[in-house]
């Protein structure tokens, strides 16, 4: 079994507990609590036996993989569910909780400003949006949000969506394509025009308000 960011009803609809959460759209706080690394182990460990039973076959060795974030349940799942789990593969597993993960930014900044034209640009769109956001009248706060379509974000929900944009492709090694798209964006004077062709860019690099 993969552990990855793609829900596991798709593969069984038998689930229940999280997944059903998130397959129903559902965010009241009874659905939220169980949105943990427990439940998600709990679920697939529903799902082997289920699939166990339906097989006939509960000698059948099942192995867990899982990359990143999806690495660390990969782990976990072996040492809670030994007799579930034949093998369990961990690629890049976080091993660590670190609540005020500063590095991370440090290290895309340093990547970002191999490009001083791309660092320039984007510290011009950050800091507009952060003064906006922090500082600025709800109208324009509106405005702001709505060149991203998404005006359903909190303040500091929508500030991390923003930064979103180009952060995924420098962490997946993409920058120079990433910079090549965003460094022309200087070229357009209007604001709020620019912010919504960086929106756009930002939906070209996978990243997506649909799913909420």
């Amino acid at each position: 079994f993969f552990f990855k960011q793609k829900t596991a009803y798709e593969i069984s609809l038998g689930l229940v507990g999280s997944e059903m959460c998130i397959r129903d759209r559902d965010w009241s706080l009874q659905c939220l609590k169980l949105l943990s690394h427990h439940q998600a182990l709990a679920d697939i460990a529903t799902f082997i036996q289920a699939q166990n039973e339906i097989l006939k076959d509960n000698k059948r060795m099942w192995i867990i993989i899982g990359g990143s974030y999806a690495g660390a349940l990969a782990g976990w799942f072996k040492a809670k569910y030994p007799h579930l789990a034949y093998v369990s593969y961990s690629s890049s597993g976080v091993i660590n909780s670190i609540t005020d993960f500063t590095k991370y930014m440090d290290q895309i900044q340093i990547d970002i400003k191999k490009d001083p034209r791309c660092y320039t640009t984007l510290v011009d769109l950050t800091s507009y949006a952060t003064d906006i956001i922090t500082k600025g009248k709800e109208e324009d706060k509106r405005k702001l949000k709505s060149a991203m379509n998404a005006t359903m974000l909190e303040d500091l929900d929508f500030l991390a969506y923003f930064t979103e944009a180009y952060l995924a492709p420098v962490q997946y090694s993409s920058r120079k394509a990433a910079c090549s798209k965003i460094i022309p964006l200087q070229e357009e004077k209007n604001i709020l025009k620019r912010v919504s062709l960086y929106a756009k860019l930002g939906a070209g690099f996978g990243l997506s308000l649909i799913h909420i």
